[in-house]
């Protein structure tokens, strides 16, 4: 990409392909503008945010995954292994926080 200062002022940027169809007397190209392709660093808040959702989403998945203990629990009365009642309880907590 390249910079052009138009003759009137105006600024545009063209791809380098184009430029003899666009170029007109009096424009500039500028040649000390780069395009930084380099996305920005997430921030240490947006990693957090990111974290907190992975962990709220996956506990969202178990749930899913395990709601099936419940709905058995409900029809036949047999009951939900401990070890999945209490990564039940603690999946409930994690997505919704």
């Amino acid at each position: 990409m390249k910079k052009i200062i138009k003759a009137n002022g105006d600024i545009t940027f063209v791809n380098e392909k184009y430029l003899g169809a666009i170029l007109e007397e009096g424009d500039v190209i500028d040649e000390n503008y780069v395009v930084d392709k380099t996305p920005p660093a997430p921030t240490a808040e947006e990693i957090q945010e990111d974290n907190q959702r992975a962990v709220r989403d996956a506990a969202k998945k178990y749930l899913a995954d395990t709601d099936w203990y419940a709905t058995r629990k409900a029809e036949t009365g047999k009951a939900i292994p401990e070890d999945v009642l209490a990564k039940r309880a603690q999946a409930r907590t994690d997505a919704s926080e």
